[in-house]
């Protein structure tokens, strides 16, 4: 690891991990203004939709290194605990972006359809 040890290890683990931690809920405020918007631009729609897709690939790729490349158990289960909170949170914006999309209601995309004629 480093030269050194003792400290600056223990440090850069505890760094490490909040870092990975607050990367899976640092969509949270996003997704939460969203929500209030109602109509999203299909710009903004789409790349939030690239990210969640992309973690789902994230949590795929933490299967894959398992099974063939293993890494720490530890560090295993933080990034794909991690991974799976993310992709929980996007979980219910895909299923609006995807229904939305469907119903075909033009370029942005309705996320409470409730309040839409």
């Amino acid at each position: 690891r480093y030269p050194g040890g003792g400290f600056y290890n223990g440090f850069a683990e505890i760094a490490w991990t909040f870092s990975i931690y607050l990367e899976a809920v640092a969509i949270v405020p996003q997704m939460e203004v969203l929500g209030r918007a109602k109509i999203v631009k299909n710009l903004t729609a789409n790349y939030l939709f690239a990210l969640g897709a992309y973690r789902v690939f994230y949590l795929l790729n933490y299967g894959y290194r398992f099974a063939v490349d293993p890494i720490s158990s530890r560090e295993l289960t933080i990034k794909a605990f991690s991974a799976v909170i993310q992709t929980a949170l996007y979980a219910r914006f895909f299923m609006m972006y995807l229904e939305s999309k469907q119903k075909n209601l033009g370029a942005d995309v309705v996320l409470n359809p409730k309040g839409i004629v």
